[in-house]
């Protein structure tokens, strides 16, 4: 009940300044300090790194999925401000993902996949709704 009213003057403020470009760029960082400061993204880099000494590390994890999670947060509140279609920017990302699934090592497969679900969890969720509902709505 708190975050969506926030969300929303967020938007607003944010709309006010007439910069599409700074409204990304606030997408994006916002992205990335939700992921990395979410708890069951912390855990499981944790575990996956104790579970494969010296192959994975906890850190990077981290880094990597908050750099995918701010880019495609950046790429939804692109889609609000104009209007993008959708399924182009599905199908764009789906692209990228098969072709880094041919590119990446064996071992890191599954959790590279799994770690999508991960995200959405207590804290990325509440605050990128917030986010784009208050810009949708803006």
């Amino acid at each position: 009940l708190g975050l969506f009213p926030l969300g929303t003057l967020m938007a607003e403020q944010l709309i006010k300044q007439g910069a599409p470009a700074l409204i990304l760029l606030f997408a994006l960082l916002i992205g990335f300090a939700v992921t990395m400061a979410e708890p069951a993204l912390i855990a499981i880099g944790e575990q996956a790194q104790e579970a494969s000494p010296g192959k994975i590390n906890a850190l990077a994890i981290r880094v990597i999925v908050a750099l995918g999670v701010a880019l495609g947060i950046s790429f939804g509140a692109y889609r609000i401000l104009t209007g993008a279609p959708f399924h182009y920017l599905i199908m764009g990302a789906y692209t990228v993902a098969m072709v880094l699934l041919f590119l990446a090592p064996k071992y890191i497969i599954a959790l590279a996949f799994d770690l999508g679900g991960v995200t959405t969890s207590e804290v990325t969720v509440p605050l990128v709704t917030a986010l784009g509902i208050g810009l949708a709505a803006a």
